[in-house]
């Protein structure tokens, strides 16, 4: 059913990239943004200076634990962003496939 008051959160499938080793796939539940926070948080972002890390911390409540090998914490956001870097940006285009279908901009 549509809503035109769209839940807090939503659910989302990232197709995470792993270098030599097939994508997998990884249940997330992601914080709904309307048009203009959306925007708004990436300015933010920006304007604050705030690592990738931080940005996804915006961006993912929570994940699948058991495939990603604990909770999402700053810390496992961190590492994430510095060992699987593209596992980030799979995350950030699926974010805003699911929100506003629009391509990429330079963010």
């Amino acid at each position: 059913m549509f809503l035109n008051d769209p839940n807090a959160t939503f659910e989302a499938t990232v197709l995470m990239p792993l270098p030599g080793k097939p994508p997998v796939m990884v249940k997330m539940e992601m914080v709904y943004r309307d048009f203009d926070e959306y925007h708004k948080m990436f300015a933010d972002v920006r304007k604050n200076g705030e690592s990738s890390g931080q940005l996804l911390g915006r961006i993912v409540k929570s994940w699948d634990e058991a495939a990603m090998g604990g909770p999402v914490t700053p810390e496992n956001l961190d590492r994430l962003v510095l060992k699987h870097y593209r596992c980030g940006e799979a995350i950030i285009r699926t974010y805003r496939n699911e929100l506003i279908g629009a391509p990429e901009k330079n963010y």
